[in-house]
């Protein structure tokens, strides 16, 4: 099966996978999902990150051939393609999945749960930057018929010019584009969605709304979730893409989004006292630093005072 899939196959080999594609419909089921997973560890080559745990367990359990269609040879076979399969994850391994089932409504799911970014190219060599906490989700046709993608979280997009529209959906955000540079912080929990454009142009519509929101370089739409309100302004786009760089930079930022974006990033909670206000203003840089240091430098650079109670940080004057 795979030099079927590598496009290496002798005859008989074709010979064997057809004879028994032919025997039984749960075998033509078996091979489409493990053509599905084969195929999203070829694009998974591209990207180098650290194999996760879940990604080893899904691909074995995947790729263990049903009771009923086991014979020597075909187990045989089997077993080499999901080692290579596997053994490819283990290189490169970040956590996707290809759902069994047409492959119209076949799926690919990036997950970035580690507190750095990860960077994604699709097949049609567009770049993705994936901050902590955020899924991309794209089918598996993706470039053939559409560029369509699913953003829950924060990702800034460098997109390829192409012939068809590339479509990045983000909570009620819909954002097309041609090709362009742009960061989108679409949190599920997130009281705002924010899109800013950093290079090229963007059309942008709000679920419910039939105005289309033209961006050029330097705006930025904000949507607040519980008023349904729009708001654009101008803003520095370096202030909301440092995050790809593993760079944080805040310049007179308000200090509602500082804290937002630390506890984002080392996954850690954090409080206001009353007597510290969210629109308090703040400039400072971060970079390699552990959450201890950043908290020194808030404490620096602010004059505010941290203390911890259990596992929260509370911030005080």
């Amino acid at each position: 099966m795979l030099r079927v899939l590598e496009g290496r196959a002798s005859h008989e080999d074709l010979d064997v996978l057809s004879h028994w594609l032919d025997a039984s419909p749960d075998n033509k089921k078996h091979f489409d999902e493990v053509n599905a997973t084969y195929q999203a560890s070829v694009t998974l080559n591209r990207a180098g990150y650290q194999r996760t745990e879940e990604a080893w367990n899904e691909l074995t359990n995947r790729l263990e051939p049903p009771a009923q269609s086991k014979t020597s040879q075909l187990t045989w076979v089997l077993r080499i393609a999901a080692s290579v399969i596997v053994l490819a994850l283990a290189s490169y391994g970040i956590y996707r999945m290809a759902e069994p089932g047409p492959s119209a409504l076949q799926t690919s799911l990036v997950k970035n749960s580690t507190g750095r970014n990860t960077r994604i190219v699709l097949p049609d060599s567009s770049v993705v930057y994936l901050n902590t906490n955020s899924t991309l989700e794209y089918p598996s046709s993706f470039g053939a018929t559409s560029r369509n993608v699913t953003l829950h979280g924060e990702g800034f997009f460098e997109v390829r010019k192409g012939t068809k529209p590339f479509i990045v959906n983000a909570e009620e955000l819909t954002i097309t584009v041609k090709g362009t540079r742009f960061n989108v912080r679409a949190y599920k929990n997130d009281l705002q969605t924010k899109a800013t454009l950093e290079e090229g142009s963007i059309e942008l519509k709000v679920a419910g709304q039939n105005k289309i929101y033209q961006l050029v370089p330097g705006d930025q739409v904000t949507l607040d979730a519980d008023r349904k309100q729009v708001k654009t302004s101008k803003v520095d786009p370096a202030n909301f893409t440092a995050w790809k760089e593993d760079i944080l930079t805040f310049d007179n930022a308000l200090l509602g989004d500082v804290i937002y974006k630390i506890e984002n990033r080392f996954q850690v909670h954090i409080e206001l006292d009353s007597s510290v206000s969210a629109s308090e203003r703040m400039t400072m840089t971060i970079s390699d630093e552990s959450f201890e240091d950043v908290l020194e430098l808030i404490q620096l650079s602010s004059g505010f005072k941290v203390r911890r109670e259990i596992n929260d940080f509370i911030l005080y004057q």
